[in-house]
């Protein structure tokens, strides 16, 4: 397997910040009676694409 080094990127924005936060309020409100959640990036989620890629969302 070919590992690619995960860069730290907890020191982005204050911009990138409020961009996530009210993206996770207003989906929030959206879903707010269903099962579903919306969580954000202090999180640490992950899952696989094209059997080699690993995707790590802010949201």
């Amino acid at each position: 397997m070919n590992a690619m080094p995960i860069e730290d990127m907890s020191n982005t924005f204050i911009e990138h910040s409020f961009i996530i936060n009210n993206f996770v309020i207003m989906i929030g409100k959206q879903i707010k009676d269903s099962l579903c959640r919306v969580l954000g990036d202090g999180v640490q989620y992950q899952w696989h694409e094209n059997d080699n890629d690993i995707i790590i969302p802010d949201v």
